[in-house]
């Protein structure tokens, strides 16, 4: 059983690359061995920009980061208001306002 738990902040683009990998792999993946938690936190394709811009604009300073915005998210977690969770693709109103 594989458990991404409500800490995680989560690319749904990278579990999906994975999720094809391991069952082209003859890997079965389902709710039989994969459980996420409606509470773990979405990277958006706008915190990978934004990650990838602000260590542009450190030049010199920068952090040296991956660009793959997960501090941006976790960002957005601690702000609460303007994060995304699993839960909020079950509502699509939410989703996209």
């Amino acid at each position: 059983m594989s458990v991404v738990g409500n800490g995680v902040v989560l690319d749904p683009a990278v579990l999906f690359r994975e999720i094809d990998e391991m069952t082209g792999r003859g890997v079965p993946i389902g709710p039989d061995n994969l459980r996420i938690s409606y509470k773990a936190h979405l990277v958006m394709p706008y915190h990978q920009q934004e990650d990838a811009l602000r260590e542009a604009r450190a030049g010199k300073e920068s952090i040296g980061t991956t660009k793959r915005g997960i501090g941006p998210t976790y960002a957005d977690k601690m702000h609460r208001s303007t994060a995304f969770r699993v839960a909020d693709l079950l509502h699509e109103d939410r989703f996209r306002a």
